[in-house]
């Protein structure tokens, strides 16, 4: 039987997970990409109460800010592209001039999901998901909201439907 990528990352994080040690805790992250962001402002975040620092699958290290995000899905079904919605919680103000800057562009933002185990941070993602492009973002006082998924097509990054611009919108 040949098995996918996609498959084969499955069978891994299940890997993980199995021999993981009882009590080590699973970290989910999220990293924003775009042109336009200094190489050394890359917006990371870890869902949890403190700061995560960990390999990436290129062997550098990041540090990702604690933050409290949602990410649901992927969602799919007929005549639609799988999405993951995405809540940001209290880094509004450090995101929102980042995705100003995307406005100049027509480059996507790119969102990569990373999950981790926690203790094991520095070996490396226990799976990655990378090819996603933000769209429908909204940003308010503290949070920021969007959709992330493979749209398979080029498309303009969006607008940032701001409270103070947009007042019907608070």
């Amino acid at each position: 039987m040949v098995l996918t990528p996609e498959q084969r990352r499955e069978l891994a994080l299940a890997e993980v997970r199995q021999h993981r040690p009882a009590g080590q805790q699973e970290v989910v992250t999220l990293e924003f990409r775009h042109p336009s962001f200094p190489v050394d402002e890359i917006p990371r975040v870890v869902n949890d109460n403190e700061d995560l620092a960990a390999r990436l699958e290129d062997g550098s290290t990041a540090l990702f800010v604690f933050a409290a995000f949602n990410a649901v899905g992927p969602a799919a079904g007929e005549n639609r592209w799988p999405e993951i919605e995405l809540s940001v919680d209290g880094i509004a103000a450090e995101l929102e001039p980042h995705l100003e800057r995307a406005l100049d562009d027509d480059a996507p933002v790119q969102v990569i999901l990373r999950e981790y185990v926690r203790a094991f941070a520095m070996e490396g993602p226990a799976r990655v998901i990378s090819g996603l492009e933000l769209d429908r973002t909204v940003v308010g006082d503290l949070t920021v909201r969007g959709t992330a998924g493979r749209y398979g097509f080029d498309r303009r990054f969006g607008r940032i439907y701001d409270p103070r611009k947009y007042p019907g919108l608070g």
